[in-house]
């Protein structure tokens, strides 16, 4: 009787330890070392990257802020920098391949608008078939205006910018400058609202 019960028991046990052995091999196959994807993701240095899985390609699709380097080439000049560029990368991979963009050097994705304001793209979404990357319409540099917030579409399988449209209910544009700790704490304390930052 005892052998009867003990055996399955073990096997069990056994196969269990064999199945989470297995699982923990699979995972340090398919996900990359924290280092591994800080390495890859320097690819595009930027001050935001924010990412979406893509079910029309299978890969990962990020989007980059203002970016000063691209596969280690500055594309800083004197007119500036590109803002909202595309990197795409293989789930689990760690390795991001800048998408070039027919606006600003080369590869930003969503054109400036005729006035000098640009859109700076925040947050990354994808749902049948387009990708949509909302941010902000930004006059100026620092400090710097929002002017409104916009939500970009682009296709999903091509990444190709097809339109941008404002989001309705934005309050009037208030003079915004680049955040520092004691601001950063006050937001989270919720003395502050985001638009009432550094006015």
């Amino acid at each position: 009787m005892i052998k009867r019960v003990m055996l399955p028991a073990v096997a069990g046990i056994a196969g269990l330890i064999l199945s989470v052995t297995g699982c923990q091999a699979a995972l340090a196959q398919v996900a990359p070392s924290a280092a591994a994807y800080d390495n890859g993701i320097r690819v595009i240095q930027a001050d935001l990257g924010a990412s979406a899985f893509d079910p029309a390609t299978g890969q990962q699709a990020w989007v980059f802020g203002d970016a000063t380097q691209i596969s280690g080439k500055s594309v800083v000049s004197g007119y500036g920098y590109p803002h909202s560029e595309f990197a795409t990368e293989v789930p689990g991979s760690a390795v991001f391949i800048p998408q070039h963009g027919p606006y600003g050097y080369g590869w930003q994705q969503v054109p400036n608008w005729p006035d000098g304001t640009y859109f700076w793209g925040g947050g990354l979404v994808a749902d049948h078939g387009s990708l949509w990357l909302y941010g902000q319409r930004i006059r100026g540099a620092s400090p710097f205006t929002v002017t409104g917030d916009y939500v970009a579409r682009f296709s999903a399988r091509t990444l190709a910018f097809e339109g941008i449209t404002a989001l309705p209910g934005w309050r009037a544009a208030r003079p915004v400058r680049f955040l520092d700790h004691r601001h950063a704490r006050r937001a989270e304390d919720g003395r502050h609202r985001l638009g009432a930052l550094g006015s």
